[in-house]
């Protein structure tokens, strides 16, 4: 939160909160420690763009 309010985009962006800009990266691991040990596999199940998703594994139909 500090480092939005620093650049002044704080009141926008800089935590999760209903009203607020998300980007988020959803993956398929139990822990991001175990990232590196699917190195060549593809994780992103879901990817977020300002608070709407712009790709998923999920078939929409």
């Amino acid at each position: 939160i500090n480092a939005a309010y620093a650049i002044r985009i704080g009141e926008k962006t800089g935590s999760l909160a209903p009203g607020k800009q998300a980007d988020l990266l959803i993956l398929d691991a139990h822990s991001y420690v175990h990232i590196p040990y699917e190195f060549g596999r593809n994780l992103v199940e879901t990817v977020i763009k300002k608070g709407k998703i712009v790709w998923s594994t999920e078939d929409p139909a």
